[in-house]
């Protein structure tokens, strides 16, 4: 788990995350942090393309659901930016993932131990030719529809499907 702040706080001490942008998305990003963080230092001034964010922006770029398909294209871009983390990680230097894991402990809750982190990110380095990232949505594509629940606009999961698919999936 990891909650907003900390979340800047583990891109910034990864050196931030390649994220290719488009100008809209530069603009909401740029809005966010001016009218919420109350923050012009952090503005991006770069043309769309792909721009390495700090954790400021990489937070406002992972809050966004008002660009694309609302939330569809939030998780989009959460797992795009969890994918850049993944591969910045693997390329880094196997001696200098026990000082990661202690500085990273401090802004991250989460059920497994310190050692048992560090073997699996050292196995992971050791191994990145092997390591290949799949993520998926949930719900899948064809099991849920949009619906209205007390005024508010929801999706109507098909949870059996998803179930299925989702053991079918784990089963690989």
């Amino acid at each position: 788990m990891v909650k907003f702040d900390e979340f800047k706080d583990v891109i910034d001490l990864i050196g931030g995350v390649d994220v290719e942008l488009d100008k809209a998305e530069i603009n909401y990003i740029n809005g966010k942090l001016h009218s919420e963080d109350k923050n012009w230092k952090h503005d991006i001034k770069s043309e769309p393309g792909v721009i390495r964010l700090n954790g400021a922006q990489a937070l406002w770029h992972c809050r966004n659901r008002t660009i694309g398909d609302g939330d569809f294209s939030r998780t989009s871009r959460q797992r795009q930016v969890l994918t850049q983390i993944i591969t910045q990680g693997l390329g880094m230097e196997a001696t200098a993932i026990p000082g990661l894991i202690e500085e990273l402990s401090q802004h991250i809750t989460m059920n497994l131990s310190p050692d048992l982190i560090f073997k699996l990110a050292s196995d992971a380095i050791l191994h990145k030719d092997e390591v290949t990232i799949e993520m998926y949505n949930v719900p899948f594509t064809d099991t849920w529809q949009y619906a209205s629940k007390n005024g508010a606009s929801v999706l109507e999961v098909d949870i059996a499907e998803t179930t299925r698919q989702l053991h079918e999936l784990l089963e690989k």
